[in-house]
């Protein structure tokens, strides 16, 4: 998709916004399955990320529920989420000239989730609304929204987490994966590749994460790394993500 003539200022600005709010930092969530045989008799699961990059920063929550049964069983599961991100993008590629902008989603979303040992997957679907305001333009959008996540730990002292989602507002995707150990302390470290955008603009991001971080109830992870905008250019991103479950 190539870059529009000056002349279509107002055409690109509006799709400069729409770019960003697929592109702002998004949760990097550590543990968005529950890992199996850990959370006792659990039907609901609590986390939330705040994520911060270059061009702007996110904040979200997410509950998951068992339907019926326990999040360590087999069922069908049930999600609400809200979200709030804030940005700057440019306004003109030509001129260079940038704007900042800011939006709120929220999802309802309903699957299946699959439990067997050393291995949980889960796959959601349902609607997805998200209201924004980009340099002065306010727009408010509907889509519907997917998500598929895997958690697995090969062994005792080893894991990998993918997800994928992609939502029909503007097309956009992101693709996320880790692979870690077991350190001494308990928690796991390793690599994370994300990719996000949407057809013919992207995001990369390229770090690490400390997993599994635990305080009693709560579960602390966090990562970091650097990162490439296709608009923006480098930088870096640092995530944090909070887990619990009852």
């Amino acid at each position: 998709m190539g870059r529009p003539p000056p002349c279509a200022w107002k055409s690109t600005r509006i799709r400069a916004a729409i770019l960003c709010v697929v592109l702002c930092p998004s949760a990097a969530r550590a543990i968005d399955v529950p890992p199996p045989g850990s959370q006792g008799k659990d039907r609901v699961t609590l986390d939330s990320t705040f994520d911060i990059g270059r061009g702007g920063s996110s904040l979200d929550l997410n509950a998951t529920f068992a339907l019926f049964g326990t999040m360590e069983e087999s069922g069908l599961r049930g999600r609400l989420t809200a979200s709030g991100s804030w940005y700057h993008f440019l306004l003109d590629p030509t001129l260079g000239t940038s704007g900042s902008g800011r939006s709120l989603e929220g999802d309802l979303l309903a699957g299946y989730g699959v439990v067997i040992p050393r291995l949980s997957m889960i796959g959601l679907v349902g609607p997805a609304v998200v209201s924004s305001e980009d340099a002065g333009v306010s727009r408010e959008r509907h889509g519907l929204k997917t998500v598929f996540s895997l958690y697995a730990r090969p062994t005792d002292n080893s894991m990998a987490y993918t997800q994928v989602i992609y939502s029909t507002i503007n097309d956009a995707y992101q693709a996320q994966a880790k692979a870690v150990i077991k350190i001494p302390a308990g928690a796991y470290f390793g690599p994370e590749m994300k990719f996000s955008g949407q057809v013919g603009n992207y995001q990369t991001r390229i770090g690490a994460h400390l997993s599994g971080i635990s305080l009693d109830r709560l579960v602390v992870s966090l990562s970091g790394g650097v990162m490439r905008d296709e608009q923006l250019g480098r930088g870096q991103y640092f995530s944090l993500n909070l887990y619990t479950s009852f």
